[in-house]
């Protein structure tokens, strides 16, 4: 039947596409380059330098590493433009029936010979002789090359290949302390000290991005979380370690402080911080105060500016989420504020603003509206007094019978209460919600908001001048949650 050669067809056609998606796409190389190879194929590069250490760089699960004259870790940059000087080299020049033998291209002990291996085991190199008369370029001798007599020529090359070759051995070191996106994290642990913090990104949670699961279950600080990423993304070395120390000596036995990031992978990036020192690094050499780091990505000691320490060194209250409500203040229909001492009222959300209905009826002073309900959307802790009180707690706090009430109706949702106690010795205030039964301390500032006199609620002049001037808050006319 004709569907199943049709069927038959889309299967075919299916499978071609896949393998073409899945075969990896190989650089065409233009016709001047000498080798005309891909840099993916790049294995090992090896330089050798008249008077100067031999370069050598192998790719390896990691990356680019470098092997000689030391063992460490390669700038991904750096590695690719070496690699690609080589595999994509194009003279500017070139000469057939020339004895490369010959003293006038300094070719025979040639000062730089660069010798590049593929994957497959092939060998191309490029040896950089003296300058031309021009003396912007050089000569330059092939063995490799991909076309017939391509070996015996004698070629004319940019003095930027030398240059790009010719390079210090420390400046293609991997200044970066770890390379991953932050993006990709979904777990952190954190331990200095007696501190032992574990937090890790939420699922299935609207209201919060990360969670802290130790030393409590809570939600996390959002913003601090990700500084602590954040920090460990951006950290770079501002040197190495060159001399024989031992772990005890540089304190990453037992290091002052270690992060591990978890990732959507699986994988896993430990970085540890030892010891601190201050040392002399850069010409001219400059005391910079570092820390001894070492990462489960690298094997060498990075010495990296102890300033990092404050970064990551974060406790549980850091980490943790300090928020004491959760609304969207546009979502507040009315709000009642009762108090023991001073102004008791109760304003309501209309479709032309806000008016106080309680003690008495009158439009409201927008403004003084508009400052209670931002103290009460970002009201937070500054410090968690307890996770949960029993009522002889309530008492010591003056949370048994507060001070103040404030009830907040909500559009579509069960009023919010919020309690205010006693000043605490730092002149804040002991707080607790009908949402939690942790109490904590918040600053003065919600307090102070509040009006004594019921003359400081009311519309002036000024308020209408401003309103006309500015956008005004989104209002309502939904009046299920208790409106006028």
């Amino acid at each position: 039947m004709r569907w199943r050669s049709t069927i038959a067809a889309a299967l075919v056609f299916a499978a071609l596409l896949a393998w073409v998606l899945t075969q990896e796409r190989r650089r065409v190389p233009e016709e001047e380059e000498v080798f005309g190879l891909d840099a993916a194929v790049a294995q090992s590069l090896r330089i050798e330098r008249a008077d100067e250490p031999t370069i050598v760089l192998e790719k390896q699960d990691n990356g680019w590493v470098i092997t000689e004259p030391f063992q460490g870790l390669a700038d991904p940059d750096e590695a690719d433009r070496l690699i690609k000087a080589v595999v994509e080299l194009k003279p500017l020049s070139s000469r057939e029936d020339v004895d490369l033998s010959s003293e006038d291209f300094g070719l025979v002990e040639a000062p730089l010979t660069a010798t590049l291996t593929t994957t497959d085991g092939r060998q191309v190199q490029v040896s950089v002789g003296d300058e031309t008369p021009l003396g912007n370029e050089r000569y330059a001798k092939v063995s490799g090359a991909r076309r017939r007599g391509g070996d015996d020529r004698l070629y004319v090359v940019s003095s930027i290949l030398r240059t790009t070759l010719w390079k210090d051995p420390g400046q293609l070191r991997d200044k970066k302390v770890a390379r991953f996106e932050s993006e990709d994290v979904n777990a952190i642990e954190l331990s200095h000290g007696d501190q032992q913090i574990a937090v890790v990104r939420a699922t299935g949670d609207e209201d919060a991005k990360w969670r802290m699961t130790a030393p409590l279950e809570t939600v996390a600080d959002e913003w601090n979380t990700k500084s602590v990423i954040d920090a460990l993304r951006d950290l770079r070395a501002e040197d190495f370690l060159s001399e024989a120390k031992t772990d005890a000596e540089l304190g990453l036995d037992s290091p002052q402080a270690r992060v591990t990031l978890t990732m959507d992978d699986g994988s896993t990036l430990t970085v540890s911080f030892g010891r601190t020192a201050d040392v002399e690094i850069g010409d001219p050499a400059t005391s910079t105060n570092i820390v001894y780091t070492r990462t489960s990505q690298r094997d060498e000691v990075l010495l990296v500016k102890a300033e990092v320490l404050d970064k990551v060194r974060k406790s549980a209250f850091d980490l943790r989420d300090k928020s004491v409500l959760r609304f969207d203040r546009a979502d507040v229909q009315r709000f009642t504020v009762e108090r023991s001492r001073g102004l008791s009222f109760t304003v309501a959300r209309r479709p032309d603003g806000w008016f106080v209905e309680k003690p008495q009826s009158f439009e409201a002073r927008q403004s003084k509206i508009d400052d209670i309900l931002w103290d009460l959307e970002d009201l937070s802790a500054v410090k968690f007094v307890t996770e949960s009180a029993d009522q002889a707690k309530l008492r010591e706090y003056g949370l048994a019978v507060p001070q103040t009430a404030i009830t907040i109706h909500l559009r579509g949702a069960e009023p919010v209460k919020v309690l205010i106690g006693d000043e605490t010795p730092e002149g804040n205030y002991y707080c607790k919600t009908s949402e939690s039964p942790q109490v904590v301390e918040i600053s003065q500032f919600l307090m102070g908001d509040l009006p004594e006199d019921i003359e400081a609620l009311k519309s002036t002049e000024y308020d209408e001048e401003l309103e006309g001037d500015f956008p005004q808050t989104e209002t309502s006319s939904d009046t299920t949650a208790g409106g006028p």
